[in-house]
């Protein structure tokens, strides 16, 4: 006797215990204290601006979490081709970095996944540019072999008596 299946095998989810964990290897950044480094950066931001003194620096947990981002963002399979990957990584940091108070600790609580979404814009970014770069370096190489073209058919042309 044969199972007829409503859906395919594979859109089949096992429910209950059947389901393995995740893997804890795999989380590179921890949300819960990535979270609290973010809350307690948003209360020293408030005590520095109400006291009229300088925006403190990043605590460097801050800035690790962001570069294991942005970096480990880039090994995904849409970014695997490109030559100037590094690059795109350096924009991304600087773009989370830039905006790192743009995060509300009040709207959400998983900052894993804002500066993710912001990295992965700034790739894409990045990528337009280089494209955009490249469109303009094959337009000017050809203008300029047409131009060589043009230059020597004149000058084929002045030789003649």
């Amino acid at each position: 006797m044969t199972k007829s299946y409503k859906f395919k095998k594979s859109t089949i989810i096992k429910t209950g215990s059947d389901k393995p964990d995740a893997d804890e290897s795999r989380h590179y950044v921890s949300k819960e204290d990535f979270y609290q480094a973010l809350v307690e950066r948003n209360k020293l931001v408030k005590e520095a601006e109400d006291a009229d003194e300088v925006e403190p620096q990043a605590d460097d947990f801050i800035g690790v979490c962001i570069i294991d981002i942005c970096t480990n963002l880039a090994k995904k399979h849409q970014f695997s081709g490109y030559h100037f990957k590094d690059e795109m990584i350096a924009d991304a940091i600087y773009h989370c970095i830039r905006y790192i108070d743009s995060f509300d600790v009040e709207k959400s609580d998983n900052p894993f996944s804002y500066f993710t979404q912001a990295a992965y814009y700034q790739f894409i970014k990045r990528i337009q540019q280089e494209k955009e770069q490249l469109y303009i370096r094959c337009k000017a190489t050809q203008s300029s072999a047409m131009m060589s073209e043009t230059a020597e058919a004149d000058s084929a042309g002045n030789d003649k008596p």
